[in-house]
């Protein structure tokens, strides 16, 4: 969170953030967007700051035979960023 951001880096960062998730143990595949909707508010300096309401990420996790799917994506009722297992 906090890191400058722009459409025209969103994919970097995208990218950059996913390849970090698939670092972690037990981690397959991830899965990370940045809502663009949420880019075009920017600041006088054509960036705005990645908050956890522009977050939305997947990640599959596997342990032996077990295997989970999480995703962690803002909720609008709470105002916060829930991870919730999808499988």
């Amino acid at each position: 969170m906090g890191a400058p951001v722009a459409e025209r880096n969103a994919e970097i960062l995208e990218k950059a953030i996913q390849s970090c998730v698939l670092l972690q143990p037990y981690v397959v595949d991830a899965e990370v967007r940045i809502d663009r909707e949420k880019l075009k508010n920017v600041s006088a300096f054509g960036y705005t700051s990645l908050m956890p309401d522009m977050l939305f990420a997947r990640v599959r996790v596997r342990v032996e035979n077990a295997e989970v799917v999480a995703v962690l994506e803002w909720d609008e009722e709470l105002g916060y960023p829930l991870m919730r297992l999808e499988r």
